[in-house]
């Protein structure tokens, strides 16, 4: 488990897209906290919350919350809507969880040691769907690639769970694969033939002779 995060929500009365903009001009992100209850609108501030929750956490961090300054238990970090330009944080979805309940997350996986030499790692897949203990949730995925030689590949059923932890994708799917060095082969010559002109005739050439 990752060190604990904390966020500090506000709740707000307004919703819609006009709401949300005004939220967002006065330096928070707008949201929706969901799961044991009616669905709330609420803020947090966008700063301290881009710097609590890294991307890679989208769909996987589990955050532990203030609500008008009470606690309110925890949450998970279901999603966020990120602009494509800018990266601002444009909204973002939250879920109310308990310890031992079973939630769905995204987890992302992290291939630690290198490739042998002249070998390239490709990975194929970054995130995995699991369900597991609120509790449990892990920060990440992580396999030690060092094991493996040029052509062997990684599957999801090689990853390592938390327990109790139920994989939502086929074990079968491929993680990365290790593929060995492109050796070229030697470009063969090119030999270049010359081509001769017709050649002329006796007559031709005579009377070419003649005409000059």
């Amino acid at each position: 488990m990752a060190e604990q995060i904390h966020i500090a929500l506000t709740a707000r009365k307004g919703t819609g897209s006009a709401e949300s903009r005004r939220v967002r001009e006065a330096g928070r992100v707008p949201g929706v906290l969901s799961g044991h209850g009616e669905p709330l609108a609420v803020s947090a501030d966008m700063i301290a919350f881009a710097k609590a929750v890294p991307p890679a956490q989208y769909g996987a961090a589990i955050i532990e919350i203030t609500l008008d300054g009470e606690p309110a238990g925890s949450a998970l970090v279901k999603g966020v809507q990120v602009h494509t330009l800018s990266r601002r944080l444009l909204s973002m979805e939250l879920q109310r969880v308990t310890g031992e309940e079973r939630i769905q997350v995204s987890v992302p996986v992290v291939l630690d040691g290198t490739p042998p030499v002249g070998a390239v790692l490709e990975q194929l897949l970054h995130n995995v769907s699991l369900r597991c203990r609120a509790d449990a949730v892990p920060q990440t995925l992580t396999f030690d690639i060092g094991s493996l030689a040029v052509g062997d590949v990684l599957h999801a059923a090689q990853l390592a769970l938390p327990i109790g932890g139920e994989l939502l994708i086929n074990p079968d799917e491929l993680i990365a694969i290790i593929v060995g060095p492109t050796v070229s082969e030697e470009e063969e010559p090119v030999v270049t033939e010359a081509v001769a002109g017709p050649e002329l005739s006796g007559d031709k050439q005579k009377t070419g002779a003649e005409e000059k």
